[in-house]
């Protein structure tokens, strides 16, 4: 449906391990978890954890 409106490239917030795609709250809990602060992290520690586990987007390009 995409390819037939013209849409191109499609960017993801989340990466695709092992073929499936996650929910940005699943991946929150995971930092949290691995962080092992026992509490919410602010939104400069999330940052800061996505930095350090190498969490990228998911590009797709339809003209492929």
């Amino acid at each position: 449906m995409l390819r037939q409106r013209g849409v191109v490239v499609v960017i993801t917030t989340t990466p695709r391990w092992q073929g499936r795609s996650f929910g940005i709250n699943i991946l929150e809990a995971v930092l949290v978890a691995y962080a092992g602060l026992g509490r919410a992290l602010t939104p400069d520690e999330l940052g800061g954890l996505v930095d350090v586990v190498q969490l990228k987007p998911e590009v797709v390009h339809l003209s492929e």
